[in-house]
């Protein structure tokens, strides 16, 4: 016979799950603030990535959103860690007030603290994106997480012009899953980094 359809799901390890609550209530005791994990990762496949300065200007333009605090993941490699150390330092000259913290020192948060990268593992960046409210990131494991997860999650898909393919690595759940398409492919596309993130912020308030 049919079987009923069932979403993919995540369950973190307990004490991961525990200190992400915990860190969640340090920053958000009242509840009013709208908690955003954010993953650039790619998995070594940097044609997913947009370019330039896309990264930087979408932290940038997050963090002037109302009540928005905001958890980066600072990634693995060389590569990606160089690229979100130059975020964090120039978020930081623009006045915001960043963090760096391993996981396991979480709850010495600083409750000022805009933006809070964070070494982790994928288990722990499971447990943080699950206290979240949302999460936005590339065409990577941590969207299907989100997904899985519940969290209303937003995916800057690059990398491909082959509608099937992104229609099938559309991470699945019963909350939000946006896709903000970019064309990174094509010779004659024109990346405009205000448009993603026009268009990313738009889906996140309908």
């Amino acid at each position: 016979g049919e079987q009923e359809f069932c979403y993919p799901s995540v369950w973190p390890e307990s004490s991961n799950l525990q200190n992400a609550k915990q860190f969640r209530k340090t920053i958000d005791p009242g509840g009013s603030t709208t908690l955003i994990t954010l993953n650039f990762g790619v998995g070594g496949n940097t044609r997913k990535r947009v370019g330039g300065n896309f990264e930087v200007e979408l932290v940038v333009a997050l963090l002037r959103q109302p009540n928005i605090r905001l958890i980066l993941d600072l990634g693995f490699g060389e590569e990606e860690q160089g690229r979100i150390k130059a975020i964090m330092q120039t978020v930081q000259q623009q006045g915001a007030t960043v963090q760096t913290l391993n996981f396991g020192e979480i709850g010495k948060i600083k409750t000022s603290s805009h933006l809070l990268g964070v070494e982790c593992t994928i288990g722990e960046i499971a447990a943080l994106i699950a206290v979240s409210d949302e999460f936005i990131g590339y065409d990577s494991a941590c969207q299907h997480i989100a997904a899985a997860e519940e969290v209303k999650t937003y995916t800057v898909f690059a990398g491909t012009t082959n509608v099937r393919f992104i229609r099938r690595w559309h991470a699945s759940g019963t909350n939000t899953s946006e896709i903000i398409y970019v064309d990174t492919i094509s010779k004659d596309s024109n990346i405009d980094n205000t448009d993603i993130i026009g268009r990313l912020l738009d889906l996140r308030q309908s």
